[in-house]
């Protein structure tokens, strides 16, 4: 059997109270680390460019790119209220306020809709774009 010298590259993010460390697996350096100005909500979501999407404690959604540097942070208008799903080019999640929003990953508001109360799942986002929560 040939080797095409090909490597795999898989990668994980440790995730500290307020930092976000992005390893390459099998590598014992870490490729980046962002400092967060408040804690991390829930766990980050990573989008299909390595961009990595988070809630952060000061109730605001942060991007950061794939080299470890903020690209946007913006206030959805009520503190996350669970983890965010990424579908496409849009991030979901509930808000204390009680509603569901769409983000666009370039942190602009696509829609907003009320639910009637706080949600504290992250919204599920099937392939033809049905949106479940629960």
């Amino acid at each position: 059997m040939m080797s095409l010298g090909l490597k795999r590259w898989r990668l994980a993010a440790v995730l500290f109270v307020s930092s976000c460390t992005l390893w390459a697996a099998g590598n014992l350096v870490p490729k980046w680390n962002y400092y967060a100005p408040a804690a991390i909500l829930f766990t980050p979501t990573v989008g299909w460019d390595g961009s990595v999407y988070m809630a952060t404690d000061d109730s605001l959604i942060r991007a950061v790119s794939p080299n470890g540097q903020t690209l946007w942070a913006v206030d959805p208008g009520g503190r996350p209220s669970a983890g965010m799903a990424l579908q496409g080019n849009l991030l979901y999640f509930p808000t204390s306020q009680g509603d569901l929003a769409a983000y666009d990953v370039n942190g602009k508001l696509a829609w907003r809709t009320p639910l009637g109360s706080a949600l504290s799942t992250t919204p599920a986002v099937a392939a033809d774009g049905t949106i479940y929560v629960a």
